[in-house]
Order: C-alpha cells, then structure tokens, then sequence
C-alpha cells in the first residue's frame, strides 16, 4: 500500500500548475483592465472595447490551456504508474513473504481504467477554468466600469478598487453537486490525490479476491483526521467473520467519500499476515496524533495564506498598484510559519513549494511573460521555405507550398520555450524542409507536427506545429508556423495508440 507522506505529496507538480495558471490568469484581467480604463469614459466605447478584450482573453488562454494540457497529459500517465506499481511492490514483498505466488497477477487494465478516469477529470477542470476565466473577467470589467459611470470615482480610483477586490476573491471556484467549492489548483490536488489513492486501492483488493485473503491491515500516520484516526493501523475482516476483528468496510466506510480511500484520504490497505505484518504499522497515541493534527492544521493555514498574499501582490504589480500591505502580511505569514515549524520539534517539516504561487519542489517559479497586445492588421513574418507535399500527407486542396514564420509566433516561441528558442530559429527551415517524420492530428487536417532531431550531442528533437493552408476557405494564403518545443517519444507512442495522431512520413535511414 502506499505510505501516508507519499499521498501527502502525489501530484505536487500537476497542482502546482494550475496555481500559475490561476495566477496567470488573474494577471492578465488586471492588465486588461489597466490599460483599458480610458475606454471606460462613454459607454458604447466600453461595450465595443468589453468584447474585444474578451476574446484577445479566449484566444490567450485558449492557447495556454491547450500547452496545460500537453504537459498534464503526460503527467498524470506518470503519476498513476509510478503510483500504481509503488503499491503493487510493496504488496507483492508481503505476499511473497507469506508463501502466496503472485506470478498471475496483472493489473494493466485497472491502471489503464484509473488513469483515463483522472485524465477525464483533469479535462473537465481545465475545461471549467477557461470559462471561469471569461466570467472573472466580465464581472469585474463591469465592475470597474460601473464605479467610473456613477461618477462616484475616477478611473484610477475605480481600476484600483476593482483589482483590489479582483485580488481578495480571485478566479471563480468550481463548484461541486455537494454544494461544496474549491479554487482550480485545489480541486486538482483533490482529483490526483484522490485518484492515485482510489487506483491503488482497486489493485489492492484485486489481490486480496484473486487470492481469497480474508485479513486486512490498515496504513496509519500521524495527524490523522479524528474520524479516521479511530480505525487506522488495525486488523479487519473482509469476506467473513473471523476473531474478534470488525467487518471492514462498516468501520471505515471504504467504497464512501467519507471512508477510507475518500475524500483527500492518505490511508490504505493491505493483506495482513500474522508475524510479517506487525511491524508495517507502529502504534499511534490518540493524543499525540490530535495534537500533530492541530499543527499540521495550522501549518497548511499558513501557507494557504502565504500563496494568497504571494498571488495578490503579483496581480496588483502587473496593475501596477503598490503591494506594501501584501507584501508584510506575506512576510508575517513566513515568520508565524516559522515558529511552528520551529516549535514541532522536527515533527513537522517545511515545505517551501507551498508557500509560493508556481514553481515546482527544486526548480523556482517562472512566470509566464506574454507579447504586448498590439494587434497589427498586418503581422510582419519571414518567408521561411517551401515544403514537400509528400511529406506532409499530400492533401489535395493544399493552396500553396509556401511557409512563412511570423515575428509573433517567433516571440511566442522565444517567451515560452525559451530552451530551444535559439535552436528553433538557426534549425527552422531544415526541419520544415527534411523532418524526420510528419504527423497529423486526427480532427485538424490542417495540423501538421514536423518532428527532426537537431542536436546530435544531446539528442534533442523538436517538433514545430505547422498549420496548412488548404481550400478556398483558408483565412491564411501561406503555410505558417504555430509553434515549436522539445518532444518526448513516448508522448508519439500514447497519442498514435489512443487515434489522436497519425504517421503521415517518416525519412528511411
């Protein structure tokens, strides 16, 4: 079974995420609403300007969802294997030991299953969030508009207000058919964390059936939450009446959101074996795991509060507010947080991930810069090469070999995927005119991902995204650059198995 600290922290990454491109967002109505305060003067100017800004927003953060979900995709496959196979070998170390064999155990399909479920969940998140986006933005787009129409205020005095409150409330909860509602990276955690519990559950008792166990031990940890901690670490029964053990799943409620396996629920399960078992689990004071429970508490409080007053200060800097008050609160946050840590006695650890907006456990936060927003009638580009038709699917209606890469694109490559950036512009037209291999997405025929291999010391591949002009529909008369970054192989293999992509070319060593 999995460990409790291991639950604790499954998913960091893929929380970590979503809380940037919370903050993301927030950055960006603030800005929005910044540099169009002027618009604000007569109401027609403010309709024409409201819907513009709206979908200069969709278009942003249509395309940053679409880079969210790449690198998730990837992440929850990782996560549930790794998960997944962390418990089996525990198990199988167990079981082995109490003279079962467990050649014939298999357990791809209850993976494959848990990970599609979570992928299904992650989707509908990412989704839910780009239209919380479009309602934050209108809601406090009018807000700043109605405080500078009542005349009550200036425009400088109503834009200040409304991202002072655009900070306090932030983006739009999700909410759920309990009635319950959470922020978009909490919801994240939950799903993962839930997920990753749930799966490795399900291999658990397949096991246990497959192997007609009837005994099974629950995981027990420090700072449990009262409910839980009343069964954690003991011995059940599963299929009979056996003992003096209890029914397991009357005492801890397995199958229920509330019970073990639920909700943010870090205990598991396992078969129990008399003489190899005893030791997996050490005893738990009530008392002490009470008082653990308290300070974990009030350390998650305290770095909830850091992330908040670290989110509202970089939203009110893109404004260009003063950020004094966010940044003492954020600072006597730290220092309470601090003293708690200081005064567990090593009972409890700080974790410095959680107290910032973005970044990810070693590696720093790196906010995302975007273009300036000046839309040009008439983008300037660079001719960049003509492309072999055969090599790119050889569509019928394709309306020109013609390839541009326009200054746009290239600055969207240069502030995204900074690494390659270099690469990208010296190696451009070689791989658009000699890919090692082309391939389209399945429901964008227009879509073509040419994949070369440009640096032989490190094996660095690139993909760069091309987008066809074909038919007399086409918007574009020219082929054009989308995007480029690194690949990762087995992202092809997982796409080309599930029908998203297909081969169109591949170059004969």
């Amino acid at each position: 079974m999995l460990e409790p600290n291991y639950l604790q922290n499954v998913g960091d990454d893929l929380e970590k995420l979503y809380q940037e491109l919370a903050t993301e967002i927030l950055v960006d109505i603030a800005e929005r609403i910044k540099m169009n305060q002027d618009a604000m003067t007569s109401t027609t100017e403010y309709l024409n300007n409201k819907l513009k800004q709206l979908g200069l927003q969709q278009d942003w953060i249509n395309k940053r969802l679409a880079e969210i979900l790449h690198t998730s995709e990837e992440e929850v496959d990782r996560i549930m294997q790794q998960s997944a196979y962390k418990s089996i070998r525990d198990t199988f170390d167990r079981l082995e030991a109490g003279g079962y064999d467990t050649s014939g155990l298999e357990f791809s399909d209850q993976i494959k299953k848990g990970t599609s479920a979570l992928w299904g969940d992650i989707q509908n998140l990412t989704r839910t969030t780009a239209q919380l986006a479009s309602d934050t933005f209108m809601r406090y787009y009018d807000m700043a508009y109605l405080q500078v129409s009542s005349g009550a205020y200036s425009l400088d005095q109503a834009t200040a207000n409304t991202i002072d409150k655009l900070c306090r409330e932030g983006l739009t909860k999700v909410s759920y058919p309990s009635g319950a509602q959470r922020s978009i990276e909490a919801a994240v955690r939950l799903a993962v964390r839930t997920a990753v519990n749930q799966n490795a559950l399900a291999c658990e008792k397949s096991v246990i059936e497959e192997l007609d166990i009837n005994r099974v031990q629950t995981s027990a940890h420090m700072g449990a939450r009262p409910s839980h901690a009343a069964w954690q670490g003991k011995v059940f029964w599963v299929n009979y009446p056996e003992g003096n053990y209890e029914n397991f799943y009357e005492a801890t409620g397995y199958g229920t959101g509330a019970g073990l396996g639920g909700w943010n629920c870090r205990h598991s399960f396992t078969a129990y074996f008399p003489g190899i078992s005893e030791d997996y689990n050490k005893p738990v004071n009530p008392k002490e795991n009470d008082r653990i429970y308290q300070m974990e508490q009030k350390q998650r409080s305290y770095e909830r509060n850091m992330r908040k007053w670290d989110r509202e200060r970089r939203v009110k800097a893109a404004a260009g507010l003063d950020t004094t008050k966010e940044d003492y609160w954020y600072k006597y946050n730290k220092m309470r947080l601090k003293e708690l840590v200081d005064a567990s006695k090593g009972r409890l650890k700080r974790d410095y991930s959680a107290e910032k907006i973005g970044g990810t456990k070693g590696r720093p936060y790196k906010p995302v810069r975007r273009p300036k927003r000046r839309v040009s009638s008439s983008p300037s580009y660079s001719s960049l090469g003509e492309i072999d038709p055969k090599k790119y699917g050889d569509p019928e209606n394709l309306n020109t070999t013609k390839t541009i890469f326009t200054d746009e694109r290239a600055m969207h490559i240069k502030e995204r995927h900074p690494d390659i950036y270099e690469l990208v512009v010296k190696h451009a037209k070689d791989i658009l005119e000699d890919p090692d291999a082309t391939y389209q997405e399945v429901g964008r025929e227009n879509t073509v991902w040419a994949v070369k291999q440009i640096d032989s010391e490190s094996g660095k591949s690139v993909q760069m995204v091309i987008k066809l002009s074909q038919g007399s529909e086409a918007t574009e008369k020219n082929n054009s650059i989308i995007t480029a970054y690194t690949i990762n192989a087995k992202r092809f293999i997982t796409k080309e198995k599930k029908g998203k992509i297909k081969l169109l070319y591949k170059k004969e060593n």
